[in-house]
């Protein structure tokens, strides 16, 4: 069996593993006789979820992605390699999309149901597991299972943010929501500080279908963190705009790796960012352009050199959040990280299992991965335990066995759950591995 490398987009992870083509319409499913496999969608998760020390990936591929379309159903389903922007394509035409997609849109479905991924208004839309009717999962010793809230409820539950471990999604059925037009009118608001940017977004979240939010840590301290907000409101009327996207996949590393974004140069980069968002402050916009901020973005992993980068997202309560942020500022003064991106969202769900959800403000910051970085890092994890705060696992390669085990207060249940599930995890990654207390 032939193998090849396979890198994390934050290049904390690698592994020569070796790898098989799966293929949903022609393929034998008898041949899946290993004990260890991860499953790759786009391999565009910015931690190695997609492989693992020892594992054979099943690399997924699928020509026919689009089983059946209901319009008047509100319904479609699909293969779990089809593609957001693939999507999007084909839904925004019949004035219909998806809920809580994440930034960008090269991400699986699949891959956006292993990680139960969020989008861009929590508040309204919770996350990606409102959109999911019902699944087809694949296990070699069990066979094809369809599982939906009322049929096979367990499997379901632990598939969706599972992050692979219950096996091969086959099919998935999709609920769709009607979009009435791609145009957003955007206003742009700014803020002095984290804490205040967050009570903006609660406050807005209800009043704007989505937000985006980023902060200038480049030239941020104890006082001051200057950011801007980004309030998206479909227009009125029925109208869809003509719309280039790209559908291709694009490779996450380019061959050459230079750093630029882990160097003082982000402050000039920062202001002029900042300049360009403010300058208008009321624009339109359309859709995929608001909601798919990432969508041509990837050579950003590429530009931190070889070191890449490490981010964190944490989700704190709210009524913790002023303290953390009081001292997750004192940590970022005194270890002098270079932070390239910061953005918030607010959260208002309920978190279960392995699920990065629950209720609180959502943090996500960008550390180049130098010793600045590490032990910048090493002291935000203490504050998170402190605080009782929640670390994503799609998001952070560093996290370790033990704090994961703190933070995820059903990880001993999902545990439970998985082995009578599969006795010996056949399905395993590198989050899996964690979680599991497995090396490989």
């Amino acid at each position: 069996m032939a193998k090849k490398k396979f890198t994390s987009a934050d290049l904390f992870s690698s592994e020569y593993c070796q790898y098989i083509r799966y293929d949903f319409t022609n393929s034998s499913v008898e041949g899946l006789s290993n004990i260890n496999y991860s499953i790759k969608g786009s391999g565009t998760s910015i931690v190695g979820s997609f492989f693992s020390k020892g594992s054979t990936v099943i690399e997924t591929h699928s020509k026919d992605e689009v089983i059946s379309l209901d319009i008047d159903n509100k319904e479609i389903v699909v293969r779990p390699t089809i593609t957001l922007s693939s999507l999007y394509e084909l839904l925004i035409p019949q004035h219909l999309f998806l809920g809580s997609v994440p930034s960008y849109p090269g991400a699986s479905i699949g891959g956006c149901i292993a990680a139960n991924v969020h989008g861009q208004n929590h508040v309204k839309e919770g996350c990606f597991t409102n959109n999911v009717k019902s699944l087809v999962v694949y296990h070699p010793d069990k066979g094809f299972i369809e599982c939906s809230p009322n049929k096979n409820k367990n499997l379901f539950d632990l598939t969706i943010g599972g992050y692979g471990a219950t096996g091969i999604i086959h099919e998935v059925r999709l609920n769709l929501i009607d979009i009435k037009t791609n145009i957003l009118n955007v206003k742009t608001i700014t803020f002095s500080t984290l804490f205040e940017a967050f009570q903006l977004m609660e406050k807005e979240s209800y009043h704007y279908d989505y937000l985006h939010s980023w902060c200038d840590m480049s030239i941020a301290n104890r006082t001051k963190q200057p950011g801007l907000i980004s309030l998206g409101r479909y227009e009125s009327g029925i109208k869809v705009e003509k719309y280039k996207i790209n559908n291709q996949i694009s490779k996450v590393h380019m061959p050459i790796l230079i750093n630029v974004f882990g160097t003082r140069l982000m402050i000039t980069v920062n202001k002029l960012y900042y300049f360009l968002n403010t300058i208008r402050r009321h624009k339109k916009i359309l859709l995929h352009d608001f909601i798919f901020p990432s969508r041509s973005n990837l050579f950003y992993f590429s530009m931190f050199g070889k070191k890449g980068i490490i981010e964190h997202q944490v989700l704190i309560p709210k009524k913790k959040a002023r303290n953390y942020l009081e001292d997750l500022m004192v940590i970022i003064e005194s270890a002098s990280p270079s932070v390239s991106l910061c953005h918030l969202k607010v959260f208002s769900g309920d978190g279960s299992l392995l699920r990065f959800d629950g209720s609180g403000y959502c943090l996500a910051l960008h550390f180049y991965n130098d010793s600045s970085g590490i032990n910048a890092l090493k002291e935000i994890d203490k504050i998170d335990l402190h605080y009782g705060c929640k670390a994503n696992l799609i998001k952070d390669s560093r996290l370790s066995v033990g704090s994961i085990d703190k933070q995820y207060s059903e990880i001993g249940l999902f545990r439970s759950k998985i082995h009578n599930h599969d006795p010996l995890v056949k399905f395993r990654n590198n989050i899996i591995n964690k979680v599991f207390n497995k090396n490989g």
